[in-house]
């Protein structure tokens, strides 16, 4: 692993390129300690590697800079390796910061469970038991002002959405959504009861495997918000290749939108791309555990896209 240093101010490259002297994967994180010392951490196989901002400004231009180190992380970072206690079940394939009460906490996901590490001494907060967890997890309010995330575990017809309170771990709400290969990431968007809006991309349930293989299946896109923990709102449906995916906030409280770009699977060929905008619009919903009354959400109703299409070639 190697990194360069830039200047905030200016862009520019600050000395040269420096190597942190081990193997590690991409996706690093970088981590302020609650002494104020900065941190790059990232996965190393099975472990967390870490290294000093200070160190590595001091080797990329060889002298003192405004950084510092923090004495707890480096007696706990092995002088030699920079790895630290493992606390992954199996690779680790995301790290996500997660804010605290005292600074910002490190929710670990390792290919076959995860963790909340505590932001200053690396130790488990909490460790749900075991997931399959392919899909970088998301964040959301699922009680009023109260930060949840979201995680997929499995895949296929065997897919469960977690929601897990962020303070204990704990299972707040469970939903069975069958998923194709490949699908587009889910996303979140807040709501004017200081909650979150889900999206999630699925199937309402599996077709034959013959269907799933040739790509005729049609990916859906559902919207699931806490008012009504068992309802799940068709908004798209989609026989197309989906590229890209995400619900965007443009104005609070006045303009939401999700956008959807679709283009060909092999990118290697020509073929229509196209890129739609479905805007906001009001929306009531009524249910039996609504017990009488309507819950009106502000984001996403009946689809009103706005698109735009052209012929991408290879190069």
């Amino acid at each position: 692993v190697s990194g360069h240093l830039y200047s905030g101010s200016t862009g520019h490259q600050i000395g040269l390129r420096g190597s942190l002297g081990v193997d590690g994967e991409s996706g690093f994180l970088l981590h302020v300690t609650r002494t104020g010392a900065h941190y790059i951490l990232f996965p190393c196989a099975n472990s967390l590697c870490g290294c000093s901002v200070k160190g590595l400004y001091e080797k990329v231009t060889g002298r003192d800079g405004p950084f510092k180190n923090d004495p707890h992380w480096e007696s706990m970072l092995n002088a030699t390796t920079r790895r630290m206690l493992s606390h992954s079940s199996g690779a680790v394939r995301y790290l996500m910061h997660v804010p605290g009460n005292t600074g910002a906490d490190v929710l670990l996901v390792g290919s076959e469970g995860f963790v909340l590490l505590d932001g200053q001494e690396l130790t488990p907060r909490w460790t749900p038991k075991a997931a399959h967890v392919l899909r970088k997890p998301i964040f959301g309010h699922y009680k009023p002002d109260t930060l949840a995330v979201v995680v997929e575990n499995g895949t296929g017809a065997n897919r469960q959405i977690l929601f897990l309170d962020l303070g204990t771990g704990a299972v707040l709400c469970s939903l069975a959504l069958p998923s194709l290969p490949g699908g587009p990431l889910s996303a979140s968007l807040p709501t004017a009861d200081h909650r979150s809006a889900f999206f999630f991309w699925g199937l309402h349930e599996l077709g034959s495997t013959s269907e799933t293989e040739t790509g005729e299946a049609r990916h859906s896109l559902y919207m699931f918000h806490p008012t009504l923990p068992r309802v799940l709102l068709e908004l798209a449906n989609v026989s197309t290749h989906i590229v890209a995916f995400d619900a965007v906030l443009f104005e609070p409280s006045r303009h939401a939108a999700y956008i959807l770009l679709t283009g060909p699977a092999d990118s290697e060929a020509p073929g229509l791309v196209s890129v739609i905008k479905h805007k906001d619009s009001p929306l009531c919903l009524a249910a039996p555990e609504a017990q009488g009354q309507l819950w009106c959400s502000v984001l996403l109703g009946p689809p009103r896209p706005q698109s735009l299409s052209f012929v991408a070639k290879a190069a």
